[in-house]
Parts: structure tokens; sequence; C-alpha cells
């Protein structure tokens, strides 16, 4: 970030630029279009995306927010993505892995795939390389002893069953 820069969280910029009160995708990307910083919505989108594969179940205005110059206040940019923790059934045993089911959203919808229903462009996606995902991850976790092989395989499905369901939605689309 470097030392002249801070970050301002999603809850404070939503509090001072978002004065009708409601917490929504269209009202905070309109905050950011206050601070100059609308073209980095697909920054939004794409965390919002990551965080439906993964199945992120906490992202709330705490954990993502804008970077800003702390001499002249200018905002800069989107905060990276951080804080994936609650991620991959990270709490969950697996014979309670339920990959039909929707996963709890704490951002601006009640699930993952209400707040996908926010992005109206994908052309940043490259749907090739999505679907290496399961196996990356898969050979990601091999590296880490105390996962059961099982639960690696389990993890690895859950990816390629939410990949293969946003792919047949936006088929429709």
């Amino acid at each position: 970030m470097g030392k002249d820069n801070e970050e301002i969280k999603a809850w404070e910029i939503n509090g001072l630029y978002n004065k009708n009160g409601k917490y929504n995708y269209a009202e905070y990307i309109k905050c950011l279009e206050k601070i100059g910083l609308g073209k980095e919505k697909v920054k939004m989108d794409q965390m919002i995306f990551i965080d439906y594969i993964i199945g992120n179940t906490d992202r709330h205005l705490d954990n993502f927010g804008v970077i800003r110059n702390a001499q002249n206040l200018n905002c800069i940019k989107i905060t990276p993505i951080f804080d994936f923790g609650n991620s991959l059934h990270h709490n969950t045993d697996m014979l309670d892995i339920n990959y039909k089911e929707d996963i709890n959203s704490v951002l601006f919808n009640k699930t993952h795939k209400e707040n996908l229903r926010n992005i109206r462009e994908y052309g940043w996606l490259d749907f090739n390389k999505l679907r290496d995902i399961p196996e990356l991850v898969h050979d990601k976790l091999n590296e880490i002893n105390n996962i059961a092989e099982e639960r690696k395989g389990m993890i690895a499905g859950l990816l390629e069953h939410r990949i293969g369901m946003f792919e047949k939605s936006f088929a429709k689309k």
C-alpha cells in the first residue's frame, strides 16, 4: 500500500457518500463513482465472482474498500481482494458438504447467486482458465499434509460444481 496511502473500508465509503441509507451493490457503485473510481467496478465484480466460486461466507463491509492517498485524500484504487479464511467449506464436515445448495453471503445479498446477478459484463473472465481452477487448487492442497485426501477431492469437486453452475447460468443470458 505504501507509507503515503491508507485503506478506507467499504462501510466508511458507504457512510460518507451514500446519503439515502440504502446498502446494496448499485448504491456502492454510485459511491465509487462519486470518488472517481467508477471504472474500478470490474474489481468489485471480480471479488463477487471469486467469492461465489470459493463460497466465501465472510465478505462484509470491513474487508474490502479503497486505497487513498493520505496526504491529498484522493482515492486511488479498490483494495486488493483479501480475507478468504471463511471459504471452501472451511468449517463443514465432509459428509455435510452439499454441492447443490447456494452458499449464504453477508455482502449485498443473502446468497452468492443473488450477488452474481449484479454483474452485467464478464469480458474480463477467461472461461478456459476458469475450468483449470479445481485441479490447480487440488494441486496446492496436496502441498498441505494435514488435509485428508478425501477432503481435497471434495473441495476440488465443490469448485468444479460451482464453476459448472456458473457456466450454465451464464449460457442462459
